[in-house]
């Protein structure tokens, strides 16, 4: 029997675990206006297709394993990226943006 998503659960996992303690604290992150450059899309498109051409030669539980791997990259250099520009928006210096 499949849970609801709207059903309370202390943890569960997705692309990242997820620890939801009742009447716990939570921070939650937007990506509000900024997309990474299409350039970069590209290339990332170009290095996933390549991935997968790699993995037609894998039996199924080595590629579920090589798959993680491979989107924990990709996560690393997307949140590198976004991390290190400079130029998009910075929501939180303005300090009205940060009250709730």
């Amino acid at each position: 029997m499949n849970k609801s998503n709207l059903e309370y659960q202390f943890y569960y996992h997705r692309n990242l675990p997820h620890y939801q303690p009742k009447d716990g604290v939570f921070f939650i992150t937007y990506r509000l206006a900024f997309s990474l450059p299409q350039i970069i899309l590209e290339e990332l498109a170009k290095k996933r297709k390549e991935f997968d051409k790699k993995l037609n030669n894998i039996n199924n539980k080595e590629k579920d394993k090589q798959k993680l791997i491979y989107n924990k990259i990709l996560f690393n250099i997307k949140d590198d990226f976004l991390g290190k520009f400079k130029k998009g928006p910075h929501w939180l210096k303005n300090k009205e943006s940060l009250i709730l």
